[in-house]
């Protein structure tokens, strides 16, 4: 998928190299559209014109979350209310989201995806054709941050009888909420190169105790 991209995409691949790309966990639903100008011209629409509200509770909960990293060890009541309003800007964004991106016929999923601010591919049970439309709602954690977007199918490679592996650029992704997806992957890059600096870390102090 890394140097494949649809005849609209948006980034050249000189580009789409500047994104990092990372293994993750992610819950999502999808929809396959299918080559339907009429499914695909709606679904632009849909998402072109929703989430107003909803849009804006999510932008001010990425600005909020770096403050709650910083305050987190600093003062721990200051810390409790960024939390809870956290919290409470999640709730109504969710709640916002969902009525205005209800989408009937959505698979639900949850299982390890390849994504980066360009792109996604991930393991599902259906296979459709390169260049298909895919409707997606990623959920992003911990911060539970959904994020609606339409994908073009650039990779579509059946597995075995059961599972597919479907490639998708991002076709219909606002600028706000593909920010907000090169945030999240940079920091689970962050947090899996801290890990595995750990594990060396602790590795090291156990060959020296032998």
């Amino acid at each position: 998928m890394n140097k494949e991209a649809s005849p609209d995409s948006r980034y050249d691949g000189s580009e789409r190299r500047k994104f990092v790309r990372i293994s993750d966990v992610m819950t999502f639903r999808y929809q396959i559209l299918g080559d339907s100008d009429l499914d695909a011209e709606a679904c632009s629409e849909k998402i072109a014109e929703s989430s107003n509200v909803g849009r804006s509770l999510v932008q001010l909960n990425n600005q909020l979350e770096p403050l709650l990293f910083q305050a987190k060890g600093k003062q721990r009541e200051l810390f409790e209310v960024l939390r809870l309003l956290n919290s409470k800007i999640n709730l109504i964004a969710d709640a916002t989201l969902s009525i205005e991106q209800e989408q009937p016929g959505a698979i639900s999923c949850s299982g390890m995806v390849s994504v980066s601010a360009c792109g996604i591919s991930f393991y599902c049970s259906e296979s459709t054709a390169v260049n298909d439309l895919v409707w997606l709602e990623l959920t992003l954690e911990p911060s539970a941050i959904r994020i609606v977007c339409t994908g073009q199918v650039v990779r579509c490679e059946r597995i075995d009888a059961k599972q597919t592996l479907l490639a998708l650029d991002f076709v219909h992704l606002h600028d706000a909420d593909r920010e907000v997806l090169i945030q999240h992957v940079v920091r689970r890059q962050a947090a899996f190169l801290r890990e595995r600096r750990r594990e060396r870390e602790e590795a090291k102090g156990s060959n020296h105790l032998h």
